[in-house]
């Protein structure tokens, strides 16, 4: 074990070499960079397998005879990299002697070992805390992201501040100003784009959980609409909006009524609409589509529009 630590710790000798002193980089390329990423997924996986086998302890005491040695005036822990790839990532964004065409390079590797969702919340976090977040803007721009994505990343790291400076308040009222606007859609990406559980996620989700408990439907109406990913994300987010929200769904199908042989409602919600709801609720957790299928079994007895959901979407 001992030998498999020492080697380790030479691969993160290598990593914080570059992430300290960026002038190691004499030259910085393709190749470069890819060997950098390669060492901090080597990282990364090592961390997970030292936690998963708790010899985190263990391995530290390493570490800190590596700091001792190098003389170190940074204390690291191992948990300061079990994100190694989100750190050269931000180091990428902003070293100025990175060109734009190898962070694009670099970001294609980060997208492919780590995935979309990862990057975007890592980008979060680089705007949240960066104090070069202009810089990033700037980069983020050059390599053609969406502007929308950019927007948003603003929006949530403004609004975070925000939180963080003791002015919750204000967000909400922003929240609140953005819906009348029927901005509903930006909101729900925003939703979607914050981390879980953040301050910003749960503020709105929390407003969309009030809207709810009156049925809103012009709100229930742009959450149809969203894409399943997106949809099941926001349930699973918040308990009480996902309660809400199956609360809605069965007050639409117990407000149908048959007119010339199809379901229809004063809402303009059609059976085919409260199907495609189900159907996604069915999708998600269990818990969650345990809780439809119970709910199903209880609605057909008093209202026969769930007779045809049960047949369906179950049976």
């Amino acid at each position: 074990m001992d030998q498999i630590f020492n080697d380790v710790i030479k691969v993160i000798d290598f990593y914080c070499e570059i992430i300290e002193n960026p002038e190691v980089f004499n030259i910085v390329d393709d190749s470069s960079l890819k060997k950098s990423f390669e060492a901090c997924v080597f990282i990364e996986n090592v961390m997970k397998k030292i936690h998963d086998s708790k010899k985190d302890k263990e391995f530290e005491s390493h570490l800190k005879n590596w700091m001792l040695q190098k003389k170190k005036t940074k204390v690291y822990q191992c948990s300061d990299f079990s994100n190694a790839c989100d750190q050269l990532l931000e180091f990428c964004f902003k070293e100025e002697k990175i060109s734009n065409e190898n962070v694009d390079d670099f970001l294609k590797l980060y997208i492919q070992q780590c995935g979309n969702v990862r990057l975007e919340k890592a980008i979060h976090n680089i705007m949240t805390h960066a104090m070069q977040a202009n810089a990033i803007i700037t980069v983020l721009k050059n390599l053609e992201f969406p502007q929308s994505d950019i927007e948003d990343e603003l929006l949530l790291s403004s609004w975070n501040n925000e939180i963080e400076l003791g002015r919750r308040k204000k967000v909400i009222e922003l929240i609140v100003d953005m819906f009348h606007k029927d901005k509903i859609p930006k909101l729900i990406s925003l939703a979607y784009k914050s981390i879980s559980e953040s301050p910003v996620n749960t503020l709105i989700l929390d407003y969309f959980t009030q809207l709810l408990e009156d049925n809103n439907i012009k709100l229930y109406t742009e959450l149809k609409n969203t894409k399943r990913k997106v949809l099941l994300k926001l349930l699973t987010d918040y308990n009480k909006f996902e309660i809400n929200f199956i609360d809605t769904t069965f007050y639409i199908g117990r407000n149908m009524y048959e007119e010339n042989g199809e379901w229809v409602s004063d809402s303009g919600f059609t059976y085919d609409d409260l199907e495609a709801m189900i159907l996604v609720l069915l999708s998600g957790p269990i818990s969650m589509a345990n809780s439809t299928i119970e709910r199903i079994k209880l609605a057909k007895e008093l209202d026969a529009v769930f007779e045809g959901i049960e047949r369906d979407c179950i049976l």
